[in-house]
């Protein structure tokens, strides 16, 4: 949390850089889904900087869908390729971005947590809200029955608490102080009107998860990235809300905040107890980097890894 938070500190002061992701097959056959997505084999990237740490770099991994491990390149802006290390902190990356925004824009005294989502993203929200608000309840929804229970005990035993299984999205959301919502559905997963007075939403999956409604709705609208929510990654096809949305003349094209400006106070966040407030996470490459950097120091510091001279 205090490193993706530091990172988000240089956002706010103009000194995080970053590219839209992007992904390239890796069969001749370059099949797509019904939403236009790549499937099978392909090789995604991720990149971006953090220019006060002084540090960019990039991750890749090569795979088929939702499969393989990645690898990251750490560079020092000074002295070029310092590191090449497993990348396999994606989730907790995610799951620490979405804490730090409910730090900043969920009521001080939120306490009901309601989670749409069992994957692999899920652990880091429910790990990242206990550790930001003092959570009493979480009730956890996603389509498999089995998933969702399975999930619910290892949530549980790693935050110390019981977490409830529910079998309607609704259930999930009313009553909640904070929904998080981490899918990868492409038609929105709950209807903003079941939403409790002064909840905060965060999402992490495509923002297809979430309904537009929503984004107008909000009286705090906030984002990663203004840029990389503007790129579509490896499905040419996907829809860009925000974007669509102002064009449309149906939302302001300054009322999406970033992360970063929040953080470091250029605007405000929350403004009272009953405000509507929405983060959408939008994978920024410079959170990769601040945790491979943390990696790196961590390593060196308990003399780890294999020196190599290139």
């Amino acid at each position: 949390l205090e490193v993706i938070e530091a990172a988000f500190v240089e956002q706010g002061q103009g000194l995080a850089v970053f590219h839209g992701q992007f992904a390239l097959p890796m069969t001749k056959e370059r099949n797509r889904d019904e939403s236009g997505a790549l499937t099978g084999a392909r090789m995604r990237v991720t990149s971006g900087g953090l220019l006060g740490a002084g540090k960019v770099g990039l991750q890749t991994s090569a795979a088929s869908v939702g499969s393989g491990a990645g690898v990251a390149l750490l560079f020092d802006c000074n002295d070029g390729l310092v590191a090449i290390m497993g990348s396999a902190y994606g989730n907790l990356r995610a799951g620490a971005t979405v804490a730090i925004a409910a730090k900043h824009l969920a009521r001080e005294d939120a306490t009901t947590v309601g989670l749409i989502g069992s994957g692999r993203n899920s652990m880091g929200l429910v790990q990242g809200i206990t550790a930001v608000r003092n959570v009493s309840s979480i009730k956890v929804y996603s389509r498999s029955e089995e998933n969702r229970r399975s999930f619910a005990e290892r949530a549980g035993r790693a935050v110390g608490m019981e977490l409830e299984t529910v079998d309607e999205a609704r259930k999930a959301v009313e009553g909640s102080d904070v929904v998080l919502v981490a899918t990868n559905a492409h038609e929105p997963v709950f209807d903003p009107a079941w939403l409790t007075k002064g909840a905060f939403v965060g999402s992490l999956g495509r923002i297809t998860e979430l309904d537009r409604g929503l984004f107008t709705a909000a009286d705090v609208l906030v984002v990663g990235s203004h840029e990389q929510e503007r790129t579509r990654y490896y499905n040419l096809y996907e829809p860009i809300p925000l974007d669509e949305m102002v064009a449309e003349g149906k939302l302001s094209a300054d009322k999406a905040l970033e992360l970063g400006d929040i953080v470091v106070g250029k605007v405000p966040g929350r403004r009272g107890p009953d405000d509507l407030t929405v983060f959408h996470e939008s994978q920024g490459g410079f959170g990769g980097v601040a945790l491979a950097a943390a990696g790196y120091e961590e390593a060196r510091g308990r003399g780890l890894g294999i020196e190599i001279n290139l």
